[in-house]
């Protein structure tokens, strides 16, 4: 009968053992310790070892889904320390595997359970910064892209780092913990009111990296228009004249200045309360000086608006 070769890890120890072809047993309880887990290239998952070397489950599939696997070379059980924690203390478990065929690193939970998925999809823009300025969104969000990764055959924990190795020889530090917080865009789509605010508070007080110039201003023209649809004009108008971050450009401040004049003259003619929307204008001139505004749609504004400068008043 046909044998498969699986890659079994315990720490930093690696063995190679013959096994019969796979298939799923029964699920059955997993042991707190002592577990080892295998990767099976032949079937594409990943086994589950008890301390007496019994299979006990299996997991994934052939595929390219998220928990599906293509050719599976390495995994190896990885504690990711996350900011502030005491280093006496033992992190959380994860199961991290090299998914060969997939490009790219799949983050489980001991039981199985998929955590994150690491590695940058053909055609990405995004690029990753170096690992060292992987914390600079922390501990909201990242604000690079995912590491590029090319067949990764085999993964080496160099605490807070996950180190994958491709097929090449080449090595690409990962900073976990980071790597498992959402990406920019996926956090700012969701984050409701008081998380843009914490978040603003924390950054504006604590920006470690000039990388955080842009996302800082998206985070409070998001904020302020928050609380323009919350019909609250004042809290948009006292956070929008505070002075904007340094490292951001003349284009990028162009830029969000215009999203900020047209949420602001939205919310003028959807509550009726233009007088005080006014105020929330002369903030943004405030903040920005004497930029033009681009020009708006009658849709934008309700009617036809001739073109304003930020010196002229509204």
């Amino acid at each position: 009968m046909a044998q498969a070769l699986v890659t079994v890890t315990t720490g930093s120890q690696t063995q190679h053992m013959p096994l019969r072809a796979l298939r799923a047993p029964l699920p059955a309880p997993l042991p707190p310790r002592g577990r080892t887990f295998a990767s099976c290239p032949d079937s594409h998952q990943i086994c589950v070892i008890d301390s007496l070397g019994r299979l006990c489950e299996v997991f994934g599939e052939a595929g390219s889904g998220p928990g599906q696997f293509d050719r599976p070379s390495h995994v190896i059980v990885v504690s990711p320390r996350f900011e502030g924690e005491d280093a006496s203390v033992d992190g959380i478990d994860l199961v991290a595997v090299a998914d060969r065929g997939n490009n790219r690193i799949q983050i489980f939970e001991p039981e199985g359970q998929l955590v994150a998925i690491i590695g940058a999809p053909d055609g990405a823009s995004a690029v990753a910064c170096d690992f060292r300025d992987a914390r600079a969104g922390w501990p909201f969000f990242r604000v690079d892209g995912d590491p590029r990764l090319d067949a990764p055959v085999r993964l080496e924990w160099a605490d807070p780092l996950l180190v994958v190795v491709g097929a090449d020889g080449t090595r690409t530090p990962i900073d976990l913990a980071a790597a498992l917080l959402p990406s920019f865009d996926a956090w700012l789509a969701t984050a409701s009111r008081p998380m843009l605010a914490a978040a603003h508070h924390h950054f504006r007080h604590k920006v470690r990296s000039d990388m955080l110039a842009a996302p800082l201003a998206a985070i409070e023209t998001a904020l302020g228009i928050a609380g323009l649809e919350a019909g609250d004009a004042d809290a948009a108008a006292r956070l929008w004249s505070l002075s904007w971050p340094a490292g951001l450009g003349r284009p990028a401040r162009e830029a969000h200045a215009g999203a900020r004049d047209r949420a602001a003259m939205a919310a003028a003619f959807r509550l009726g309360g233009a007088a005080r929307v006014g105020a929330v204008r002369a903030a943004i001139r405030q903040s920005l000086g004497a930029f033009a505004l681009p020009v708006l749609s009658d849709g934008d504004r309700g009617g036809p608006v001739p073109r304003r400068l930020f010196g002229e008043a509204c």
